[in-house]
């Protein structure tokens, strides 16, 4: 899922420049940065499209990806707003689909999804709301951190992370506030990739990782901010360095 998240990065961020910068010096960078990408990427994308016989842009797990955020379990049951691997691999109708490739099962997945989604279309706001509340750790915390804990995390480890980020996201949302719109909107890049992705896949801590070094830049900037507002600091500034007076130099 993070390649999902990270793939539309390097687009955005050239939006951005444009918006935040003079449109022709920006428009050689932007040129730059998409070339650099597609000398990246184009290489993975031909040789996965070769081996599986079929285009591939980055990888075959979107199609069950979809399938496992929405199926009953996460439109009616506890797991609302999440994702199911029993809905990928529980139901008796997958042993009639043992043969198919990697691509078919994905186009299969991302069918089926999308089925499921039309078959059900007054719970996609609800469902929405609870990919967002899971994705900013305020809903279904138990049945996520049971997720990592299956995954081999520690217990502890993982609701230090829950953690840590209740404590910086508040600090982080003032200090992009208060950042200039360049560096905001520039920041603000892989947030609008990880809300994307929440909304459209499911909500979860795990896909924060590509925001996350935003997060602990910002909350650091609005500590910053907070520790140069305070008194002491104020009166330092008065007093000058070493008790001599700043207004009046000898």
């Amino acid at each position: 899922m993070l390649e999902v998240e990270r793939s539309p990065v390097a687009p955005l961020l050239a939006v951005v420049g444009l918006g935040t910068h003079d449109c022709r010096r920006w428009l050689g960078r932007a040129a730059v940065l998409a070339g650099a990408g597609a000398l990246v990427v184009t290489p993975w994308v031909v040789w996965t499209s070769i081996r599986l016989d079929a285009p591939v842009l980055m990888s075959t797990n979107a199609g069950m990806t979809l399938l496992g955020a929405n199926c009953p379990p996460t439109y009616y049951g506890d797991s609302i707003g999440g994702w199911e691997l029993e809905c990928v691999f529980g139901s008796d109708e997958l042993r009639g689909h043992l043969g198919e490739t990697a691509v078919e099962r994905s186009n299969r997945g991302r069918a089926e999804a999308v089925a499921y989604v039309r078959q059900h279309p007054e719970r996609v706001p609800l469902v929405v709301a609870a990919r967002v509340l899971r994705a900013a750790d305020l809903y279904g915390l138990t049945s996520s951190v049971r997720g990592d804990v299956g995954e081999e995390r520690m217990e502890w480890g993982v609701w230090a992370g829950v953690a840590a980020w209740w404590v910086l996201a508040p600090m982080a949302a003032i200090g992009l506030y208060r950042m200039s719109r360049g560096d905001r909107w520039v920041l603000a890049t892989p947030v609008i990739c990880v809300a994307v992705v929440t909304v459209v896949f499911y909500g979860s801590h795990r896909l924060r990782a590509p925001m996350e070094p935003v997060v602990a830049v910002a909350a650091a900037t609005f500590l910053v901010g907070a520790y140069e507002s305070t008194w002491w600091t104020k009166g330092a500034g008065r007093s000058g360095i070493a008790g001599v007076d700043s207004d009046h130099p000898r």
